[in-house]
């Protein structure tokens, strides 16, 4: 079993743990589609990256929720995107226990003309469950 401190997203979209603070146990599981956290009350951590191709993509669960996703936070990537573009992502729809569906759009200011786009770039996604 694996100790676990509270966890943040690092850089690279990986959870980071903070250091010098009290631990918990929890099984830990990794595979393409994320990391997940599994504590002894049952509560589930996970987290992940997809990309949005044409302002979509589905994330598959790294491990299925037992019981229901309570929440997921899509949390779009900015790198590498021109200084006058916003980007946004949400969920599109409740998510299930296996997989969460994200929608997103771009809105790129050129020349003072405001050009909406269906988006494609990464979302880090952190969802809680059990």
């Amino acid at each position: 079993m694996a100790s676990r401190k509270p966890l943040v997203l690092g850089a690279d979209g990986l959870p980071q743990q903070l250091q010098g603070v009290d631990t918990l146990p929890a099984t830990v599981t990794t595979n393409a589609n994320g990391t997940a956290y599994t504590f002894p009350d049952g509560a589930i951590e996970q987290f992940g990256r997809v990309t949005l191709v044409n302002g979509a993509a589905t994330w598959t669960f790294p491990l299925p929720f037992p019981n229901a996703c309570l929440h997921v936070d899509p949390v779009p990537v900015v790198s590498g995107l021109a200084a006058t573009t916003t980007i946004n992502a949400w969920l599109a729809s409740d998510p299930t226990k296996t997989t969460a569906v994200i929608n997103g759009r771009s809105l790129t200011t050129v020349l003072g003309v405001l050009n909406l786009g269906a988006g494609s770039f990464d979302v880090k996604l952190h969802a809680i469950g059990n």
